[in-house]
């Protein structure tokens, strides 16, 4: 009898349990640096974050049992969606087994003469590397090697390495005539080579099938003593380089790397991504502004690659690079941080040892000349003009340097700023080195976002983004300098679903829990320019889109505290009055007397009066008189307190 009962495991590094007290118990555990979706049959399914781990019983006498770990996969609320890898008909939880490629760990419980037969298998391809051990002096078997990586061009897949049945569905290859109708080729000895331990085609042989004494223990990170049978599966990259990719800004990044994928980054969240040795033309970018749908469909207004969440191939300019290749000749890494494809975001690129750091942390964004100014970036000259005077298309030598790309290397001298920028911009390690990529402004404005109220707040920044302050918390706002038109506000009464869409009573911004423009009136706003000539900074309170939250804006420094604190929305002329604030009247009359819309004719009104009354150091009508702005010197730290 043929014993392909695979047993295949999560993508980097998965650990699998079995416990025998009547049933084997599995205990699967996700030791990848990215989540996989452990699959089992008979079991099941489940989502395995790094860390987490999944307990399984299978009852005894259980045969053409396997295991396996599905990646780059997206299910919605009933468990159903896709994976890239190892998908079983769309099904969180699978009812049979997994379509290739996938690793498979195979196993047969409880055979003649009381012995477990284990394997395991590339007969479906390749997508995890695998370990597979026991406690007692069992053979110890592993798949480890960079499979995907390195596999042959006709058996590439996104995400995995095909067996050649899967892609020629041939007999050579299949061996669907019957035993002894094929045998091994090329691309069964390119598994065998890097997996010996493994079954490399349908009729390989016997060497890659091994037992057991049925109720043997295998090797578990817990507690033996509380296991009859435990069964382990380690996956690791062999001696892969870790690149801890940290997001320092104070706003959502959606991190990319090829090779690697993507993971949208919280302020504070990192990731941690390994990759093989000798991998080149390798590079790690963050992507702003994106939104994705269940499935990691949707789109980012820099760095998008292809409308997903996980990259498959570059993004789209402008993005900030961190290019390397590893374990190149004289055992050195490369690496480098590239603006030859514009600028989005601050970056420093750092060993954990002692090699080089560099970085590129200007605010470029907003000193970006006119010519290659777009959404959310700062374009390079080749991707607006496609020239050879900006591309280099003609070769070594053919160009030099420009005025556009003076101003990146005056701003990121550590950074390449044009395709032929000399080699100073190129920095080595010692192969095996690990790194950081950390995405964060230096020289920024610190803002201190402070809820005092008795109730939630979710508070808002333009930029800045937003973020929900339940009483006594709050959100630590770092803002490039040279910024303007910036305000803070807060909202009130929101209800956001788990994607951050939703509605808020006031101060409402397109019905999004991050803002990427002004709030909806009323909302007390507190507003401020930073890096202003004569290298000052420009605060204020305005009243100018009504009042929903009394506000302190203070600097952190001796300088000048203004608030608006009175009790304005119980105090609101009745013809003001909105649901959970006060408007201002330009806003419920639109005329010139209180918008101030044919020049300077207007002045002090009934309403405008009303508010100055209350909160004097505020703004309350467009031509209020300026002892309402102040300043601080730049470089200034600040808070902002809802309720103070």
């Amino acid at each position: 009898m043929k014993f392909t009962y695979i047993l295949s495991l999560l993508v980097l590094c998965l650990t699998l349990y079995l416990t025998f007290a009547n049933a084997a118990n599995f205990n699967i555990t996700n030791k990848c640096t990215y989540t996989v979706w452990a699959a089992a049959s008979p079991g099941g399914g489940r989502k395995l974050d790094r860390g987490q781990s999944w307990s399984l019983d299978v009852a005894p006498g259980t045969t053409n049992a396997r295991i396996w770990g599905r990646n780059n996969c997206n299910f919605d609320a009933n468990g159903r969606g896709q994976c890239q890898t190892g998908d079983c008909n769309g099904g969180l939880v699978c009812q049979g087994y997994g379509k290739p490629p996938n690793t498979i760990a195979e196993f047969a419980l409880n055979r003649p003469n009381n012995v477990d037969y284990i394997d395991i298998s590339n007969v479906d391809g390749f997508n995890i590397p695998m370990e597979f051990s026991s406690v007692t002096q069992c053979r110890v078997i592993k798949c480890s090697a960079p499979i995907v990586d390195q596999c042959p061009a006709q058996l590439r897949t996104p995400g995995g390495c095909n067996n050649p049945c899967t892609v020629f569905k041939t007999n050579e290859y299949c061996c669907t005539n019957g035993q002894g109708s094929c045998g091994p080729t090329d691309f069964s000895r390119f598994f065998k080579s890097r997996c010996p331990d493994a079954y490399s085609y349908p009729q390989d042989d016997r060497t890659s099938l091994f037992n057991c004494p049925s109720g043997t223990n295998y090797r578990s990170t817990y507690s033996l003593s509380l296991l009859a049978l435990c069964l382990t599966l380690y996956l690791t990259f062999t001696n892969a380089a870790n690149f801890n990719i940290i997001n320092q800004c104070t706003y959502t990044v959606w991190a990319a790397a090829s090779p690697g994928g993507g993971r949208r980054l919280d302020r504070g969240q990192s990731w941690s991504l390994n990759v093989a040795p000798g991998t080149t033309q390798a590079r790690i970018w963050g992507r702003t502004n994106c939104n994705f749908d269940a499935n990691g469909q949707g789109h980012c207004q820099t760095g998008d690659c292809n409308g997903r969440l996980e990259c498959q191939g570059y993004g789209s300019p402008p993005n900030t690079l961190a290019e390397f290749a590893l374990n190149q000749p004289n055992n050195l890494d490369y690496i480098d941080i590239s603006n030859v494809d514009g600028f989005n975001i601050p970056l420093e690129f750092s060993s954990v040892t002692n090699c080089r750091n560099i970085r590129c942390s200007a605010p470029i964004v907003d000193q970006c000349p006119a010519q290659l100014r777009t959404p959310g970036g700062c374009n390079n000259p080749c991707t607006v003009f496609h020239t050879n005077e900006y591309c280099c298309t003609n070769g070594p030598g053919s160009c030099h340097p420009t005025d556009f790309s003076r101003f990146f290397k005056d701003r990121c001298p550590d950074a390449y700023s044009y395709p032929q920028d000399d080699p100073t911009s190129l920095f080595t390690c010692p192969s095996g080195t690990n790194y950081r990529v950390v995405y964060a402004f230096t020289n920024a404005a610190n803002f201190n976002i402070i809820n005092q109220c008795t109730y939630t707040v979710w508070a808002a920044a333009s930029p800045g983004g937003g973020r929900r302050l339940d009483r006594g918390q709050s959100w630590s706002l770092d803002v490039a300098p040279g910024t303007t038109n910036a305000r803070i506000w807060a909202r009130t009464n929101c209800n956001f679903d788990a994607n951050g869409q939703g509605q808020c009573q006031t101060g409402d911004c397109n019905g999004r829990l991050e803002c990427q423009g002004y709030g909806k009136p009323p909302n007390t706003l507190a507003e401020f320019a930073l890096n202003q000539p004569n290298n000052l900074d420009y605060f204020d309170i305005s009243l100018l889109y009504g009042f929903n939250i009394p506000l302190e804006f203070s600097s952190v420094t001796p300088c000048h505290d203004i608030r608006c604190s009175a009790p304005i929305v119980d105090q609101c002329p009745t013809q003001l009055r909105t649901p959970g604030g006060c408007n201002n009247p330009c806003t419920v009359f639109n005329t010139t007397e209180y918008c101030c819309t044919g020049g300077p004719s207007c002045g002090p009104t009934f309403f405008s009066t009303f508010c100055k009354g209350r909160c004097p150091d505020a703004y309350c009508d467009p031509r209020d008189d300026p002892t309402s702005l102040f300043t601080c010197p730049s470089g200034t730290n600040y808070r902002v307190v809802f309720c103070p």
